[in-house]
């Protein structure tokens, strides 16, 4: 019979793209194997594995007590940021808790410095540069860091965009309309494509600035939305065939 005697495991804190590379960890080591540096062990590889996949943020909540696992995070560049009183209860008893964090040197950027960014702009970033993006990350993979905005966001991702794009097995529900201040940070771009905004998209450091004629689907029907879906698809496909990643 197979033995557990530890475990480790990453889950990200929300679905939602503001929170992307956040992720909370757990390690668990059996009793009858604490104090072998198991969990030292976990932890390194774990850390390892989440910089590869893009996480630059991990947090982590201990038992105040369990001094331990305390400083085996310490050692794996953890520090405290916040402590909760009386807050979990175990074998009937209130226990406090440590919350503790772990950045990436780079704040994640060190995992991402080869792919190339794209940003894919429209007025309400609700239809078209959503699909884009969504679009962007199905086709260009770990080649491509993707972003979308609005030069006037409307704050909801349109539902006729979510459903014809569930039916190609993405979730569009996950993504947020986003302004233009709000990707910012993530500049310069390797491009970046405007849809129907014209003079109301500002300049944004890129290296590439492309324009593409693509009505506005929003009122549209399902089967002629999916039209101006799939003609979005090919746009990007050949967007990524031309800068190297497709």
């Amino acid at each position: 019979m197979i033995k557990v005697i530890g475990w480790a495991a990453l889950t990200a804190v929300s679905a939602r793209e503001c929170y992307s590379g956040v992720g909370e960890v757990t390690i668990y080591i059996h009793e009858d194997y604490r104090g072998r540096r198991i969990g030292k062990q976990l932890l390194k590889s774990l850390v390892s594995e989440s910089e590869k996949l893009g996480y630059w943020s991990l947090l982590s909540v201990i038992h105040s007590d369990n001094t331990n696992s305390i400083r085996t995070h310490i050692s794996a560049g953890f520090r405290t940021i916040g402590y909760r009183e009386k807050i979990a209860a175990l074998n009937g008893r209130w226990k406090d808790t440590v919350m503790m964090e772990r950045r990436s040197i780079n704040n994640g950027k060190s995992t991402t410095m080869n792919k190339k960014k794209l940003l894919f702009v429209c007025i309400e970033n609700s239809n078209r540069s959503q699909m884009s993006q969504a679009f962007a990350k199905i086709h260009g993979g770990d080649a491509i860091e993707a972003h979308s905005a609005g030069s006037k966001p409307s704050g909801i991702v349109n539902p006729k965009a979510i459903a014809a794009m569930k039916e190609l097995g993405y979730d569009l529900s996950v993504h947020d309309s986003k302004s233009l201040q709000e990707v910012e940070t993530f500049a310069p771009y390797d491009a970046v494509v405007t849809m129907g905004c014209g003079d109301a998209c500002p300049w944004m450091p890129a290296k590439k600035f492309i324009d593409w004629q693509i009505p506005d689907p929003k009122h549209l029907e399902p089967a002629e939305f999916n039209k101006v879906r799939d003609f979005i698809e090919e746009k990007v496909k050949q967007l990524l065939i031309d800068i190297g990643a497709g």
